[in-house]
């Protein structure tokens, strides 16, 4: 309970001066995994990274035997907190020839803890597959009001058998945009 108590605390500070300011609560890093081991593609991996302060914020909040680190109840904890962005498909959206798509589901596989820093894999799993061939895929990260996302600091990653056939390309920002698409393509 007194977690919980802390965490809101925290929140609440952090909402005082933030809407003063009009920055979010806590900036981001992220980046995606794509394995490629066929063209066609209908699941991959997406990362956020916590800076040091909602690090610590987590920390503190999360990690109540102070081990530096999420485990059993502390991580179920934690993953169920994280669900408020769920709505939101983790600030991921998904297009294929400039059209949207819905992710089938995002779930939260890993936890870990480097250097007191924060960082959260999920798994994506969309309702159809996309072939990476013939139209590729675009991914981002959107900013909500409470997370903000650091675009320069998003890290793609591409392996699989296919991968030395395959590349990801940011392209230029559309205007109003605060975010930067990524494209992931594969040459046959």
């Amino acid at each position: 309970m007194f977690r919980y108590f802390l965490l809101t605390a925290l929140i609440c500070s952090s909402s005082l001066s933030s809407i003063a300011s009009a920055d979010p609560l806590m900036t981001l890093g992220s980046g995606f995994d794509i394995k490629v081991n066929k063209a066609q593609i209908d699941a991959f991996e997406i990362s956020w990274h916590f800076d040091k302060n909602a690090s610590t914020s987590l920390l503190i909040a999360f990690d109540t035997n102070s081990d530096g680190q999420f485990k059993g109840q502390e991580k179920l904890d934690l993953i169920q907190m994280l669900q408020q962005f769920e709505d939101e498909d983790y600030l991921l959206q998904v297009q294929k020839n400039g059209i949207k798509l819905e992710p089938e589901s995002i779930q939260a596989i890993g936890i870990q803890v480097s250097d007191a820093f924060v960082s959260v894999n999920f798994g994506v799993l969309l309702k159809e597959a996309v072939d990476l061939q013939k139209s590729g895929m675009q991914l981002a990260f959107v900013d909500n009001n409470r997370v903000g996302v650091d675009q320069n600091a998003i890290v793609p990653k591409i392996g699989g058998m296919l991968a030395k056939n395959c590349d990801v390309k940011v392209l230029e920002k559309k205007a109003l945009e605060s975010h930067n698409w990524h494209y992931i393509f594969c040459t046959k």
